[in-house]
């Protein structure tokens, strides 16, 4: 299960990070990610 909460703040990272670089003629995923317990996410 460690695993998996890892790979959801990688996930939330980048789509962040992507959102922020990215232009924004890329439309978004639409997936909003779940905020994980201690206010990561």
């Amino acid at each position: 299960m460690l695993f998996l909460a890892i790979l959801a703040v990688i996930l939330g990272v980048a789509a962040q990070w992507a959102r922020d670089n990215l232009p924004s003629s890329i439309p978004d995923f639409g997936v909003e990610v779940p905020k994980l317990p201690g206010g990561q996410g």
